[in-house]
């Protein structure tokens, strides 16, 4: 059975999660390169079927929750709160069928009762 042509391609990792996923895939016997073929593949089929996806929301408050990004999956917030807004940083994950889903879904969480 003859595979299909395949291309190097290029893309932009940390070195911190680089590092750590060639690391795993070598003790675990993989081959990193096959790994990364198989989470592309399980993100479209799973964009495809509509299945609920975790984002991650990153944004500030000001009176009211805002969403500066999101960023798909589950991530921690890692960015330094610099007094830039005076009622604090935010980040939380949630899971939805679409951004949208997940987003109104981390909204409620942050809901006062009654809201």
């Amino acid at each position: 059975m003859s595979r299909p042509p395949r291309k190097t391609r290029s893309i932009r990792v940390e070195d911190k999660l680089w590092n750590a996923a060639a690391k795993t895939a070598d003790e675990c016997g993989d081959v990193l390169a096959e790994v990364v073929r198989a989470s592309l593949q399980d993100y479209v089929a799973a964009a495809r079927r509509g299945d609920a996806q975790t984002w991650t929301f990153f944004g500030h408050w000001e009176d009211e929750l805002v969403i500066d990004h999101a960023v798909r999956g589950e991530h921690e917030d890692v960015y330094p709160d610099d007094g830039t807004y005076e009622q604090g940083l935010w980040a939380a994950s949630a899971r939805g069928a679409t951004l949208e889903e997940a987003e109104a879904n981390a909204r409620a969480e942050y809901k006062p009762d009654g809201d």
